[in-house]
């Protein structure tokens, strides 16, 4: 039910995150590279709040899980931002696929080190 349940919240937070990049692109006019980074960080508050209460149920408020949070989604961004550079200056990909390339790689990153590290369940 874990999974179901990280998975109900990762889509919902891809619409939330990519719907932000994709306003700020289409409509604001912001370069990819800073409305991926809002995009971003909107997506990790909203995804924080709906996997500590709902998908792993930490109703108990810990640091530590906010932390290890943070950090997780730092490394996966890390990695998430490498590979969108690389899909769209290296490869040649247009923007919005570059987007939704690079979302499956911090989507199996992300997702494997908070079921393993931050909300060990």
């Amino acid at each position: 039910m874990t999974l179901i349940r990280f998975l109900i919240v990762g889509v919902a937070n891809t619409i939330v995150g990519l719907g932000t990049i994709l306003l700020l692109q289409e409509v604001v006019g912001v370069p990819y590279r800073w409305a991926n980074v809002s995009g971003y960080a909107v997506g990790l508050v909203n995804s924080f709040l709906w996997n500590k209460f709902w998908t792993f149920r930490s109703p108990d408020w810990q640091k530590t899980e906010l932390y290890r949070f943070f950090f997780v989604f730092v490394i996966s961004f890390g990695v998430q931002f490498a590979v969108l550079h690389i899909a769209i200056e290296r490869l040649g990909l247009v923007d919005h696929l570059g987007q939704l390339v690079a979302i499956v790689f911090y989507t199996v990153l992300n997702y494997t080190l908070n079921r393993l590290w931050t909300f060990k369940t």
